[in-house]
């Protein structure tokens, strides 16, 4: 090589890769980038300095081919979907607001309405629009009331105790 700046490229460039070099491959690929800028350093005088043509041209590229007929029935499909969610929907709010046995079903589908089950007597399975109306209590009958005893032996157990004195008058509002 003749031209000095290419020269003084490949000799700066072999010293510093042969410095930080650990490994021989270090060494090779350190050499290899170094000629490849003198190489290019040479080059670069006689190159035209233009616009890179992919910003000159445009091209339209099709990303992805998909059968009208099964794309159509998924946009149909999900539109049908919203259409079943509102009418579901208004359903229920119909079906809330004209109270056939909605509040009674949410009353019993408490954890209060289970207890009231398994405490209060069967003949309180009238409808219900709330959970009070669930306890014998709130409509003014004697309830039962759970307790522990002793037991003769030791220990305790539960018991259940009729209170007929202490019965609350529901209030009408």
């Amino acid at each position: 090589m003749t031209s000095g700046f290419a020269n003084e490229i490949l000799h700066e460039g072999l010293i510093s890769t042969a410095t930080s070099a650990q490994k021989p491959s270090d060494l090779a690929a350190g050499f290899a980038i170094t000629y490849d800028r003198a190489m290019m350093a040479l080059l670069a005088g006689a190159l035209v300095q233009r616009p890179p043509l992919g910003m000159l041209t445009s091209t339209q590229t099709l990303v992805t081919r998909v059968p009208k007929a099964p794309f159509l029935a998924v946009v149909i499909l999900d539109v049908l979907y919203a259409v079943l969610g509102i009418a579901l929907t208004a359903i229920a709010l119909v079906a809330t607001w004209s109270d056939k046995g909605i509040r009674d079903t949410q009353a019993r589908l408490s954890v209060a309405a289970v207890v009231a089950e398994s405490f209060e007597s069967p003949a309180l399975g009238d409808d219900a629009k709330g959970i009070d109306d669930l306890y014998a209590e709130r409509r003014g009958l004697a309830t039962r009331r759970v307790a522990l005893s002793r037991r003769e032996n030791g220990g305790r157990k539960y018991k259940q105790v009729v209170v007929r004195e202490f019965v609350v008058k529901r209030e009408e509002s």
